[in-house]
């Protein structure tokens, strides 16, 4: 199967045209689909037939299944956009074009929330989410969400290979209420993206009112930093950045970058706190409809597709964004990350102390460094 960081790199600057920050229409509420929404792009084109000696349950170039995904980001060039792409074409590859997919992006489908339970339900049949949404339905998965567990893109490939990132896997899958984690790829090293002063030590942080994904163990380490942690939705992140009622907000920088909001990244405070992960979702009903042959190939065309966009996700996304970063105007800063995670360590001590199946994959993890 073909390696698709290629594609991923070749579309990731079509992003740099995005302006206004504006990942997600403004206000706090998901958008609503209209009846019957197009997808983003037309789907490849199909291949000269379907491989011989398959099971594909019928399907054929002429007469595909047609898979529904859905991701709240951009299409091919942030993150998401590049892992879904990645995985439709494996899958198309794969199929001989017996499979194809019609990909929804920029929240036509809703957010984060809204696409994974879509996938849940089965109205979705496969998506692309953040492990901080999935986290809600699994509690134990908030162990990914805790500064400082990894320590670089490095440890992160050897945690996708690890024995710990299975049993992660088939927990999500079990326990979700309908929806498989078929794998996990890069969103990004999340830092301190400020836009009214450098952050270069904790003392820094006194008073500086940011967005942080709404998860407790995020709100609980910007607490400990001294910032002022607003938990709330992408959407409502870019209205405050616009309406000035926040400074700033702790993300990937390149996600700043892909969402159009540099003008409101002064500062990009390299805290390197977490490790953000993005996963492939996929409905449990529709991958139970699949013949053995079928599942076979969706597990490994995901598989691929999230290992092979992790590897070169460095220099395709996270130095390509710099650059562009850098050129219009945001200072990278590097900061004492030591003192930062001295500050951390007692908000993980405490929420692993509730959470023994979380604490039995934080030691695991760790002893990957």
């Amino acid at each position: 199967m073909k390696r698709c960081s290629a594609l991923a790199l070749a579309l990731a600057l079509c992003l740099a045209l995005v302006s206004g920050c504006a990942s997600e229409p403004a206000g706090t509420a998901a958008p609503t689909p209209s009846a019957d929404p197009a997808p983003a792009q037309t789907p490849p084109a199909p291949a000269s037939g379907a491989p011989e000696g398959l099971d594909l349950g019928g399907y054929t170039p002429e007469n595909p299944l047609v898979l529904k995904a859905a991701i709240f980001g951009y299409d091919a060039g942030d993150p998401m956009g590049n892992l879904i792409r990645a995985f439709e074409a494996n899958v198309v590859e794969a199929t001989g074009g017996a499979v194809q997919f019609d990909v929804y992006t920029r929240g036509t489908m809703g957010y984060d929330k809204d696409v994974f339970e879509g996938v849940i339900m089965g109205t979705l049949d496969c998506g692309v989410n953040t492990t901080a949404i999935m986290s809600a339905y699994v509690d134990d998965l908030h162990v990914l969400d805790l500064n400082y567990l990894f320590d670089d893109y490095e440890m992160g490939c050897r945690f996708l290979k690890s024995e710990v990132y299975g049993d992660i896997k088939n927990t999500v899958s079990q326990t979700s209420g309908g929806a498989m984690l078929l794998g996990l790829s890069y969103q990004g090293l999340r830092s301190v993206l400020s836009n009214t002063k450098r952050v270069a030590s904790p003392a820094d942080m006194a008073g500086l009112k940011l967005r942080v994904i709404e998860s407790t163990p995020y709100v609980e380490a910007f607490k400990a930093y001294g910032a002022n942690p607003q938990a709330m939705s992408a959407g409502e992140a870019v209205v405050g950045l616009q309406q000035g009622t926040i400074d700033g907000q702790e993300a990937a920088p390149q996600i700043a970058y892909f969402d159009g909001c540099t003008e409101y990244t002064k500062y990009a405070c390299l805290t390197e706190h977490v490790l953000q992960f993005v996963g492939i979702t996929f409905s449990e009903k529709t991958f139970q409809a699949m013949t053995p042959d079928l599942q076979a190939i969706i597990l490994e065309a995901a598989d691929d597709a999230c290992y092979s966009l992790a590897e070169h996700f460095e220099a395709d996304v996270e130095d390509m964004a710099r650059t562009e970063m850098e050129k219009l105007g945001t200072e990278f800063v590097d900061v004492d990350k030591a003192a930062f995670q001295a500050l951390a360590e007692p908000v993980n001590q405490a929420w692993l102390s509730s959470h023994e199946l979380g604490a039995s994959w934080y030691e695991a993890i760790r002893a990957l460094a």
